[in-house]
């Protein structure tokens, strides 16, 4: 991932911790999640707007907690 240019790569507890906010601060402008669940709530809420998320995996569950808030962004 690095040679690709991500300046860090990060565990996926730092994105599993439930929140009751819909978003928080941006923190990256795209992000690759294989685990599913709290992990891609977590990021969606804090990927920057117009970021973009690739998701493929549910080890972390099938459940996706989250609202479409981080989806639309006003123009």
């Amino acid at each position: 991932m690095k040679s690709l240019g991500a300046a860090e790569i990060i565990g996926r507890e730092v994105l599993a911790t439930p929140s009751k906010r819909p978003l928080e601060n941006e923190r990256w402008a795209a992000g690759i999640d294989n685990v599913g669940g709290e992990t891609l709530a977590g990021l969606l809420r804090t990927t920057a707007i117009g970021g973009s998320i690739a998701s493929c995996g549910l080890a972390g569950g099938p459940s996706l907690n989250t609202t479409v808030f981080p989806s639309f962004s006003a123009a």
